[in-house]
């Protein structure tokens, strides 16, 4: 599995995906239809990540839990510092 190239539009599946395979989250949430089994579905939720891209050109930016999620510890932002 991998994206469609640029101009192609490839075809939408649901696949599972674990937690460690994921780089960075987002803030950015959008809502997708209850049940993803029919192609018509699937498109409609292709449609929202078509747009979603247009709106974010440049990018989505990752959730900083510091800012975005207002952790305030001490002992958890020298620990992001360690690891950045």
């Amino acid at each position: 599995m991998r994206p469609p190239s640029e101009g192609d539009s490839g075809k939408m599946e649901v696949v599972p995906v674990l937690l460690s395979c994921l780089a960075e989250i987002s803030g950015l949430r959008i809502f997708l239809p209850k049940d993803m089994k029919s192609q018509e579905q699937r498109n409609s939720a292709r449609k929202n990540l078509d747009e979603v891209k247009r709106r974010f050109a440049d990018g989505i930016s990752p959730l900083d839990p510091i800012e975005n999620m207002g952790i305030i510890d001490d002992s958890f932002k020298s620990l992001l510092r360690v690891n950045l």
